[in-house]
């Protein structure tokens, strides 16, 4: 399920409710992809991964809430990674390559687009 809202910047919020709580190791396999911050200290570790000025979640972990903030003009791309990194997610064997090769023409086309492309 999800929810979404325009903020006041122009992007779009959404809001996931997964199936299962988000596990830890969740933060180290985002990080294969961007920038994770973790507040590892907390009852509940709050934690937040970017990947550049594309996207960005935001969640704890043990929870089955995800907040995604959206540039509107790689929206559609965006959340389409979004969807499969999340499923793709194994703590036994996340599919890498696959997700990387996906990460690449993410990049390539968000830059396609800003530069007039697509």
């Amino acid at each position: 399920m999800r929810k979404s809202r325009r903020c006041i910047d122009g992007t779009v919020l959404r809001e996931y409710t997964l199936d299962e709580p988000v596990p830890v190791g969740i933060i180290g396999f985002l990080e294969q992809f961007g920038t994770v911050k973790a507040l590892a200290d907390m009852e509940q570790p709050f934690y937040t991964f970017r990947m550049g000025d594309i996207f960005n979640i935001k969640g704890m972990v043990d929870d089955t809430a995800m907040f995604v903030r959206y540039q509107p003009a790689s929206m559609s791309h965006t959340e389409i990674f979004f969807t499969r990194l999340i499923e793709g997610f194994d703590t036994n064997a996340p599919d890498l390559e696959e997700l990387r090769k996906m990460h690449g023409e993410l990049i390539e086309k968000i830059t396609s687009v800003s530069s007039g492309g697509l």
